[in-house]
């Protein structure tokens, strides 16, 4: 359950970046996934807290998840961002517990938690930070810390500051405890606040799917296609309710249609193999995942393609 709950965590990071010329070099190489030159380039610059931070993100993305620490703690010292930095070193920590075993896990979560609650107290209006700390307490098992009843607490917080983002993570809250009524009326007064937020969309879509209502979660994936028809995630968000209902060929169409937008987009990718594999057509699925597997990756992600392979070679035995 504590894995479950770090990789649900994780899909709610931010990437956090200044304006400053180091900032500016080094996100532009690793969004080219040019991770050996942007390192090269940011060790010039040690006592740069950006050039750390950099550092640190490139040797979580390697897998060297130790050294991520070291970077992290070392950018936090120098830095007078102090949120920013406490709020990078739990995110590191909740990597770090979510690739350890059970027993390591449970002593990096109190680091998790601990560094998100030093955040909000250094920016109190930090609500990133205090949207994660909420799926903290309302993810994580009771021996990880989880606490139902603080996470409702963060949500009110958030909803003075930000009401749209309150309301969704109200709608969080009411899910969670299958209170799927009231989850639904959080849902759709932040989208009555913000009919066009393709976050707020895509979370009602998936809101209604998870709760066996594809026609209406259906409806939402739609709407973010007709408002943002250039971006790759519209055809991934109605991929995958595709793919949930396994509608494969469908799924296939709306992934394909991703990648004509961004071919850079090795997640998208994998999904298409997913699909391809269920399908049944198990060599072009084993040609992607091939590739992907040749390509500067997520260690976590690649560690999942090659674990999708070796699924598929051992079918053909």
């Amino acid at each position: 359950m504590i894995r479950s709950f770090f990789l649900v965590l994780l899909s709610f990071f931010v990437l956090t970046a200044s304006d400053s010329p180091v900032a500016k070099k080094a996100e532009q190489l690793i969004k080219q996934r040019k991770f050996d030159q942007a390192e090269q380039f940011l060790k010039n610059y040690k006592s740069d807290p950006d050039a750390l931070y950099y550092l640190s993100l490139i040797r979580l993305i390697k897998g060297d998840i130790d050294a991520a620490v070291d970077y992290a703690n070392d950018a936090l010292s120098k830095s007078q961002d102090k949120s920013r930095f406490y709020e990078w070193l739990g995110d590191v920590y909740a990597v770090k517990a979510q690739n350890s075993s059970m027993f390591s896990a449970i002593f990096t979560v109190s680091k998790i938690k601990s560094n998100w609650q030093k955040a909000i107290k250094a920016d109190p209006k930090n609500i990133d930070v205090r949207e994660k700390l909420f799926m903290y307490y309302l993810m994580a098992p009771g021996i990880a810390g989880g606490d139902e009843a603080k996470a409702f607490e963060l949500a009110q917080q958030v909803q003075k500051s930000d009401p749209v983002r309150g309301k969704m993570l109200m709608g969080r809250y009411y899910k969670k405890k299958e209170q799927f009524s009231e989850a639904e009326n959080a849902y759709l007064s932040a989208l009555k606040s913000a009919p066009d937020s393709t976050y707020v969309l895509s979370e009602i879509g998936f809101f209604y799917l998870d709760t066996k209502k594809p026609d209406k979660a259906k409806k939402y994936f739609l709407k973010i296609i007709a408002l943002k028809p250039d971006k790759p995630f519209s055809y991934d968000y109605l991929g995958r309710f595709y793919l949930k209902q396994e509608k494969y060929d469908s799924a296939l169409t709306m992934f394909d249609k991703a990648l004509a937008i961004d071919s850079l987009q090795f997640r998208i990718y994998f999904k298409k193999a997913q699909t391809l594999s269920k399908l049944n057509r198990k060599e072009e699925a084993k040609e992607i995942a091939q590739y992907l597997l040749k390509q500067d990756l997520f260690f976590s992600m690649h560690n999942q393609i090659s674990k999708f392979l070796k699924e598929l070679n051992k079918e053909d035995k």
